[in-house]
């Protein structure tokens, strides 16, 4: 990742985390299409908490959390969540 793309990345999560919930909130209840979120349940960047909330908001959404996996979740877990990843796109 470029230094560039680190400090857009910052600067996008300072955008969001400046947005009042019930603006986000009204956000996510309209995303239509289906939405597959995946968090490392020891995650300490994007806690699992935050991931379980939004698919709360979001009508078509799926969670899929790792117990023993942090932030990298997806390389701990590259096997199960590749297959994963696969279902939700076959839907």
């Amino acid at each position: 990742m470029t230094e560039d793309a680190a400090q857009g990345q910052l600067a996008a999560v300072g955008r969001l985390l400046a947005v009042e919930w019930d603006e986000l909130k009204s956000q996510l209840q309209a995303i239509s299409q289906p939405v597959l979120y995946a968090n490392g349940l020891h995650d300490v960047m994007i806690p699992a908490v935050a991931s379980y909330k939004a698919v709360e908001q979001v009508p078509d959404s799926t969670l899929v959390l790792y117990s023993d996996a942090g932030h990298a979740f997806l390389f701990q877990h590259i096997d199960e969540f590749a297959a994963q990843v696969n279902l939700f796109l076959d839907d």
